[in-house]
C-alpha cells in the first residue's frame, strides 16, 4: 500500500510539473527576443540591424551619396504592429548621427512596412528632420524612401536607398568597417 501511495505522489508531481511547463513553453515562444524580426506569436521583440545605401537629393538641389547604419530594438505590441527605436550613424554630404523612433506594420509573416520620424544631427547642432518609410522583406533586404527637412538651411530633400537587414546588415557593417580601416591605413594626404 505504501508503494502505491508513493507512486501516486510521484505521478501527481510529474503531471503538475508538466501542466506547469506547457503554459511556460507557450509564454517563452511569445516572449522570445529574436534577431530577425517576425510578428507575434513568433517574436515578442526583435533587434534592428540595418545598413542602407543610396542617394539623397538635398539642399540647393545637390544629390549626395547616402549611407547609414542603424541599430535598435522593436517590440510587437499586437500581431500586426511593432514599435521601437534605432540610433544610427551615416553620411550624406557630411557625417551625422540619427535617432529614429519606428513603427512597423506587419503585412505578412516576413514582410513589414516601416515608418520612422527621426532627427539627424552633426556635432553641435540638429540639422535634419526626416520622415522615412520602408519595406522590409524577410529581414534581409528592403528599401527606404522619404522626405527630409534641413532645419539650418531651410531645404527640403528626399532619400531613396536600398537596405540590408539582420545578418545582411551586420555583413554590410563589417564590410564598411574594413573599407574604412583599409582606406585610413593607405590614405596619403600629400
Amino acid at each position: 500500500m505504501r508503494f502505491k501511495t508513493g507512486r501516486r505522489i510521484v505521478w501527481t508531481a510529474a503531471l503538475v510539473s508538466c501542466a506547469g511547463i506547457q503554459p511556460m513553453a507557450a509564454q517563452d515562444a511569445e516572449g522570445r527576443n529574436c534577431f530577425r524580426g517576425r510578428p507575434l506569436p513568433t517574436c515578442r521583440s526583435f533587434w534592428i540591424t540595418d545598413a542602407a545605401g543610396g542617394l539623397e537629393r538635398g539642399r540647393f538641389g545637390r544629390t549626395e551619396i547616402y549611407v547609414a547604419g542603424d541599430v535598435g530594438w522593436m517590440r510587437n505590441i499586437t500581431n500586426q504592429t511593432a514599435v521601437g527605436a534605432t540610433i544610427g550613424v551615416g553620411y550624406s554630404g557630411e557625417g551625422f548621427v540619427a535617432l529614429r523612433p519606428r513603427l512597423r506594420r506587419w503585412v505578412g509573416p516576413t514582410v513589414g512596412l516601416d515608418a520612422a520620424l527621426g532627427v539627424r544631427w552633426t556635432p553641435g547642432r540638429i540639422e535634419t528632420i526626416e520622415l522615412l518609410g520602408g519595406l522590409s522583406l524577410g529581414e534581409w533586404a528592403g528599401v527606404v524612401v522619404g522626405p527630409t527637412l534641413d532645419i539650418g538651411q531651410s531645404g527640403l530633400g528626399f532619400v531613396a536607398a536600398g537596405r540590408a537587414s539582420s545578418y545582411a546588415g551586420l555583413s554590410a557593417y563589417l564590410a564598411g568597417a574594413i573599407t574604412v580601416v583599409v582606406f585610413a591605413l593607405t590614405f596619403d594626404p600629400s
